[in-house]
């Protein structure tokens, strides 16, 4: 594995890291110790034209060296690790804002960083890249346009339970201005769309309503699984909706396949089909 280079001095060994690099860190330390206006002016010297070029070189070297040409071609190209880390800190940098009750200069930061992934990534992020970004960004976001702003809006608004609506939207939104061979997107998308959907359901107040969001929960994840049936979190996902609406077979199936292309890896799999097999016992008592 490639990371940051080491320098050794005087018996101590340093991480050598870009300057912007060593802002979104010190940054980061300021913001978890609750000194938010520290954060913010640590934030501040951080240069996103320079984060977005360099992510863009980045790209750019990969997709040279795939050809065969020169690394010298490009400069200064930005490590996943270091891409995460700064996109991190404007998510920070945004939280400030929140916290000091700067809500437009808030929303400006969101913009920022959906305009990084646009510019950088107008055919939409790569899945190898597109999970680890995603996790890093912004939870407030304000009218995305795009296909990966909008994945980019719902992912992370699907993550909380009261914005789970608007990740809704982002989804239905992002599935229809899709072309038709748009597969991997859409299973995304719809893989966002059936999680946002199961949340509300469980906390619907009439039978009707309950009903009609697990029911286009459960299709929602169906159709991921139908456009990728080798991803292990959508089957995670379904079994949970099951076992939600008490359907244990289909759960137990569902993370039995969970387990089976995570290689039995995560324990969350095996916790999981650890309760549903609970449940099935205890239906079975329930009976007797």
């Amino acid at each position: 594995m490639i990371g940051h280079p080491l320098l050794v001095f005087n018996g101590f060994l340093f991480l050598m890291v870009s300057l912007d690099e060593a802002r979104a860190l010190l940054g980061r330390l300021e913001y978890q110790r609750g000194n938010v206006e520290a954060a913010l002016q640590v934030f501040d010297g951080i240069d996103i034209s320079t984060i977005r070029s360099r992510m863009k070189a980045s790209i750019t070297s990969k997709s040279s060296q795939q050809r065969g040409r020169s690394k010298n071609d490009i400069s200064h190209p930005l490590s996943l690790h270091a891409a995460s880390l700064l996109l991190e800190a404007i998510y920070l940098k945004a939280k400030s804002l929140q916290k000091l009750g700067r809500l437009t200069d808030a929303a400006l930061e969101c913009k920022g960083i959906l305009d990084t992934v646009d510019v950088v990534f107008p055919q939409g992020m790569p899945d190898s890249l597109g999970e680890n970004l995603l996790e890093k960004s912004l939870h407030h976001l304000e009218k995305p346009n795009g296909i990966s702003a909008l994945l980019l809006a719902a992912k992370l608004s699907c993550e909380d339970n009261d914005t789970s609506s608007n990740a809704m939207q982002y989804a239905h939104r992002a599935i229809a201005n899709m072309k038709e061979d748009s597969h991997s997107r859409k299973c995304v998308a719809y893989h966002i769309l059936g999680s946002s959907m199961g949340k509300p359901a469980r906390l619907a107040s009439l039978n009707t309503q309950r009903a009609f969001l697990q029911r286009e929960s459960l299709k929602a994840l169906q159709d991921s699984t139908m456009l990728d049936g080798e991803n292990p979190s959508t089957y995670f996902d379904l079994a949970l909706e099951y076992a939600e609406q008490r359907n244990l077979t289909a759960a137990l199936d569902c993370a039995k396949k969970h387990l089976d292309l995570t290689g039995g890896s995560e324990v969350q799999g095996w916790r999981l089909l650890g309760l549903i097999l609970s449940a099935q016992h205890y239906d079975l008592d329930a009976m007797c």
